[in-house]
């Protein structure tokens, strides 16, 4: 892989280009941020010219440009678009992060498990960052990519058991943290890692491979042709993220009353929305459960 980056002006910190080059292409987009907020994603080349172009999902926060070695943050997996699952183009690199222990535990930690990874950058806080990046252009899709996201996470559970989904952050090393003054530290830089050898990992905890979670019949049809247009779509949608920002538990239960109001059981909204439903590593079919039961009982 071959980046070609001009000399004329101002370029970033060596160290972060490095970083970046290990994670994309040099054809990539990527969403990168100098605050915990989104932007729209920008070429690489841009982010390598020195200067980069934030634009916020907020009509009302102009557009900023902005010195790359001034970002804090990248999106893991190239996106197209904001940052969000649903426009991650890409299922390649994996990030895994412990905030528990010192540092150096930490550290010591993941190189028990021998896990293959790629590079690890410290927080400037509290957390070693570990990016495992896989050659090529990764896995074919995003429920390979969870899969596999869950599996590590099954082998190491003293990490932060939240993560798995593709359109996470992780910091950029050599940056400055605003909130503390430190600098996101790069650990190491290896290089990337063939699929083979992640996958010969994985089968040695053949235990922790996640179990596929099988759908419960539906009985009848399943018909939901009696609730409007707009609650259909949404349900239809909610297996790549909803797409307004309401969050999980209030888009299942507004779908539920919607349901409710139109006649249906609190077992067979179950087993309807079952067909739709994908647990997440922060989000399981219990807390799930809970949000259908909590709009059957309520009373408004």
């Amino acid at each position: 892989m071959l980046f070609e980056i001009k000399q004329s002006h101002f370029i970033m910190r060596k160290i972060t280009q490095s970083f970046l080059k290990l994670m994309f292409d040099e054809n990539d987009t990527i969403c990168v941020s100098d605050s915990q907020f989104s932007n729209h994603s920008v070429p690489l080349s841009n982010v390598f010219s020195g200067k980069t172009t934030l634009v916020s999902p907020s009509s009302q926060i102009p557009i900023r440009t902005i010195d790359s070695d001034d970002l804090i943050f990248v999106c893991l997996n190239p996106c197209k678009g904001f940052r969000n699952d649903k426009n991650c183009y890409k299922y390649k690199n994996f990030l895994i992060e412990i905030d528990d222990f010192d540092k150096q535990l930490q550290i010591d930690y993941i190189k028990r498990l021998n896990l293959p990874y790629s590079a690890m950058v410290w927080s400037g806080s509290k957390s070693v960052h570990i990016l495992i990046s896989l050659e090529g252009d990764g896995v074919p899709n995003e429920k390979i990519y969870r899969f596999i996201y869950k599996w590590i996470l099954n082998i190491a559970p003293l990490t932060d058991q939240a993560l798995g989904n593709a359109s996470r952050s992780i910091r950029l090393p050599g940056a400055i943290r605003p909130e503390t003054g430190q600098e996101q530290e790069l650990i190491e830089l290896k290089e990337a890692i063939k699929i083979e050898d992640l996958m010969n990992w994985l089968k040695k905890y053949p235990d922790c491979k996640p179990k596929e979670r099988k759908k419960r019949e539906v009985n009848g049809t399943g018909d939901i042709s009696s609730v409007p247009t707009w609650v259909a779509k949404l349900l239809k949608d909610a297996r790549n993220g909803f797409p307004n920002h309401l969050g999980r538990n209030k888009n299942w239960y507004m779908l539920t009353k919607e349901f409710k109001k139109r006649g249906f059981s609190q077992d067979k909204v179950e087993e309807i929305f079952q067909q739709y439903f994908e647990e997440e590593g922060d989000f399981k079919e219990k807390e799930w459960l809970r949000t259908i039961r909590s709009a059957f009982e309520s009373e408004d």
